[in-house]
């Protein structure tokens, strides 16, 4: 069982994810983050619900060079779009790289 969930209007007043989209609707390019939960089977009778995270932008797939399945992933993908687009980070951003303890 798969199911896709688009997140993008879940998160658009998210003080992170916002500039984001901000500047993808200037540029005229589209901004897409894409939850899909998978269920797998890990042993005999044994399942578990596995949340994959995508962003797009531009019809691009951003890509960090790492499978996206926590938060702690999420943060390092949005990261990377922040980079891509040359936006400065926003100030929570920088924070949760602390919390994480990460460098961006």
């Amino acid at each position: 069982m798969e199911l896709a969930e688009n997140l993008r209007n879940k998160y658009q007043d998210h003080c992170v994810v916002k500039p984001l989209i901000q500047y993808c609707d200037e540029n005229n390019l589209e901004f897409e983050m894409m939850k899909e939960t998978r269920v797998i089977n890990f042993g005999l009778k044994c399942f578990k619900r596995v949340n994959k995270y995508y962003l797009f932008i531009g019809k691009k797939l951003v890509d960090n060079d790492e499978e996206v399945y926590y938060w702690s992933d999420l943060f390092n993908l949005i990261a990377t779009a922040y980079k891509i687009l040359g936006i400065s980070y926003h100030e929570n951003l920088v924070k949760a790289a602390r919390s994480f303890n990460r460098v961006i």
